[in-house]
């Protein structure tokens, strides 16, 4: 982490590419509250991110940036950094300024993508599991690039909350279930299977809790099952290992 956390900005790695990926940036955000007081730095960061939203609300996949990362490698499961980074910064600093700086381009960054929807509910904008070991274990790109888009729905909810906009709340709250509910109707499986059941498929069923009440525990327990099957090694891209 600290090699990586140079010059202002979190890269994706400290001897090839040295880019600040934003999904690299916003998985490893969690984990970095554990282990450091950082929240200037991402704060300063999170505004350099909101400098790459374009007219239309879009955000480039990489920050900075020479102009690669807005036709490739954005999308909800990168994107997600507007949402989560400054939901850590206040889940474990108490940083509202992070809130109040973020949330109107997070509001401009849903209305953008609501009009990116390939069916009511579901986007497939952008890398999916980026970049799974075996690429034919992947899930479907639309499950996880929609799964990752109703995680940003509902922190835009939890941030409205916390910013006593309650009106907002309610609103992407609905529009959360819009999309679980397209989410269940398409993938959901029988019997606790979602999408192809590996590793990465069962961790977001779980963890955006796509389940009916009445199914959760075999969810979780396919889960357990794909991870078993591969002898309890890891078989999952960059949004598995947020959630497996």
């Amino acid at each position: 982490y600290k090699s990586n956390f140079t010059d202002g900005f979190p890269t994706d790695c400290p001897h090839r590419e040295k880019l600040g990926w934003t999904g690299d940036a916003w998985i490893a955000s969690e984990l970095a509250q554990c282990y450091f007081e950082n929240t200037a730095a991402y704060r300063k960061w999170l505004t350099d991110v909101m400098d790459t939203q374009t007219a239309k609300g879009s955000l480039c996949g990489i920050c900075p940036t020479s102009g690669w990362g807005f036709a490739w490698g954005n999308g909800p499961v990168f994107d997600a950094v507007l949402a989560m980074l400054p939901w850590n910064l206040w889940l474990f600093r108490g940083d509202r300024i992070a809130l109040e700086a973020a949330y109107p381009a997070l509001l401009r960054y849903l209305d953008c993508e609501q009009a990116l929807e390939t069916e009511p509910g579901l986007v497939a904008n952008g890398l999916d599991d980026w970049n799974a070991k075996e690429a034919s274990h992947k899930p479907a790109a639309e499950y996880v690039i929609s799964c990752l888009r109703l995680e940003i729905v509902e922190t835009a909810a939890k941030i409205a909350e916390a910013l006593g906009k309650t009106a907002d709340a309610a609103r992407h709250r609905a529009a959360g279930e819009r999309i679980r509910t397209a989410l269940r109707a398409k993938y959901a499986k029988g019997n606790g299977v979602f999408d192809n059941g590996g590793q990465t498929a069962q961790a977001l069923a779980v963890a955006c809790r796509l389940a009916a009440p009445d199914e959760r525990q075999a969810t979780a327990d396919r889960l357990a099952d794909s991870v078993l099957k591969t002898d309890c090694h890891a078989d999952f891209g960059l949004a598995g290992a947020k959630y497996v």
